[in-house]
């Protein structure tokens, strides 16, 4: 019961924000594969998405996923029978389920509890660790924030272990929707109490807030990614969803037009400019050191998780971006 009352209680209060301006100073001179992406995305050619030899190459390795903030609630829903008949709950499955078909071994991360990303960083660093194979990195949201404090806590050993990274929709530079629920008294009340009782700390709702090089000390962080990012494939994934909300037509959602992610994303952009996927802006999840994809019409959740709403094939984003990543370390 506590998962669903988070989940309503989370889109009454995004219905009301404000949000401040990102203060992201990403470098945008990565290099962009958005149309490569693209093509493959809209290509109804399976060969062309998946080639077989990329199945063979794929079984030298062991995927990990890393899921992202709440990633205990949402996986709990599954123990719910409406959840489970609605797909509810299903974050990285059929992802997992599709590799199991091709003979590649792959994990999902899981946290007894949800902390900063330093500290669920060991249970990242504990699977790559306990991999006989050498790992790709799959890592979604805040996932990706803790992915990358696993990394930069591996010795020269464990670290020669990762030969891609995959961020999907991670918010390097925070959200500004992580700010309101932190700075606005009444979502700040309903977080601490709400948090602790799903085992979520309010400190890991915390390091989602935006950030920047002058005010957060990033340098480190960055330059770290800079020079993985010339070591091993390294993707970013960012997205952006332009469909306004009609505030006049307040049963929007109810007509499947839209996600709960609507309301949020709309207020992002109205306001403060900025393209988002209605919790992250574009901007903040290019990561330093990175090629990136940019895509449009794609919400924060569907890439990693089943959604009634809006029609997305994840096998197909994932055979993509890991046959970019696979593409992109014959290159290195």
């Amino acid at each position: 019961m506590n998962h669903f009352l988070f989940i309503l209680g989370f889109i009454s209060l995004t219905a009301v924000t404000n949000f401040s301006q990102a203060d992201s100073s990403v470098d945008l001179n990565n290099k962009n594969i958005s149309s490569k992406y693209e093509n493959s995305m809209n290509t109804s050619d399976a060969q062309k998405v998946w080639p077989a030899k990329y199945s063979v190459e794929l079984k030298k390795y062991k995927i990990i996923f890393v899921p992202g903030f709440l990633s205990n609630v949402i996986i709990g829903l599954g123990s719910h029978s409406l959840a489970r008949f609605a797909k509810l709950g299903e974050y990285y499955d059929e992802q997992m389920k599709w590799l199991s078909s091709i003979g590649v071994e792959s994990e999902r991360v899981e946290y007894f509890y949800e902390g900063t990303p330093g500290e669920n960083a060991p249970y990242v660093l504990s699977a790559v660790m306990r991999s006989s194979k050498p790992v790709i990195l799959v890592a979604h949201s805040k996932g990706g924030l803790d992915a990358i404090q696993a990394l930069m806590a591996m010795d020269d050993t464990v670290l020669k272990k990762i030969r891609g990274f995959l961020a999907i929709q991670v918010p390097f530079y925070g959200s500004p929707v992580a700010d309101s629920f932190t700075e606005i008294k009444t979502k700040q009340y309903f977080a601490k109490w709400t948090l602790p009782k799903l085992n979520i700390s309010f400190a890991a709702l915390e390091s989602l807030k935006t950030r920047s090089d002058a005010t957060d000390n990033l340098e480190a962080e960055a330059l770290f990614l800079n020079s993985l990012g010339k070591k091993i494939p390294f993707i970013s994934f960012a997205s952006y969803k332009s469909k306004k909300i009609d505030f006049t037509n307040p049963w929007q959602l109810t007509t499947g037009q839209d996600t709960i992610m609507f309301y949020s994303r709309t207020i992002m952009e109205r306001d403060n400019g900025l393209k988002n996927d209605g919790l992250v802006p574009v901007k903040s999840a290019i990561l330093p050191g990175s090629n990136y994809i940019v895509a449009e019409n794609v919400d924060h959740a569907v890439p990693v998780m089943y959604c009634q709403i809006l029609r997305f094939d994840r096998i197909k984003f994932l055979k993509t971006t890991l046959r970019l990543l696979l593409d992109q370390k014959n290159k290195l």
